[in-house]
């Protein structure tokens, strides 16, 4: 969704997908143990959480946004 909405430059489509990630990612964060003990878990939560920005910071760069 996120590469389809960015390709036709749909800057409201981008922020409704962006925002409709924030809680699944807030849910993520404050329920998974990502440095986990086990090294194969910490690396793949660790791996998903690069990917997401990665995809995230594809879109555009949020940091220049105001509110």
């Amino acid at each position: 969704v996120l590469h389809r909405v960015t390709r036709e430059r749909d800057v409201a489509a981008v922020l409704d997908y962006v925002r409709s990630l924030a809680e699944p990612i807030n849910r993520f964060v404050d329920n998974t143990m990502v440095m986990a003990e086990d090294e194969k878990t910490r690396y793949a939560r660790l791996s998903l959480m690069h990917a997401t920005s990665l995809q995230l910071l594809s879109a555009g760069d949020f940091t220049k946004l105001e509110g």
